[in-house]
């Protein structure tokens, strides 16, 4: 597919308020969604050790799918955000 990034993953990450219990489970739901939109989408759910911040992980993101994954991602997890979600790119070398 000409459009697709390869090699490209995506890191979104963000505090969660009070315990990461229900930020982890409304994630999971939104990332599955996702999965099920674009079966190409791999998806992983990353919490700290202390239970405060949450990272997203995507790889097999178009650029199409990029600005979905901000606007979509943003609203998805505002109710156990504690601040934005910060977006990291990194590229196979």
């Amino acid at each position: 597919m000409n459009d697709r990034v390869t090699g490209r993953e995506l890191y979104f990450y963000w505090r969660a308020l009070g315990g990461a219990a229900s930020a982890l489970q409304a994630t999971r739901t939104f990332q599955q969604t996702l999965a099920a939109r674009w079966p190409d989408l791999q998806t992983r759910l990353l919490v700290r050790s202390d239970g405060t911040t949450l990272m997203e992980v995507y790889a097999g993101a178009d650029e199409a799918m990029l600005e979905r994954l901000v606007v979509e991602g943003d609203a998805a997890t505002a109710p156990w955000r504690s601040g934005p979600r910060h977006l990291e790119v990194f590229d196979a070398a």
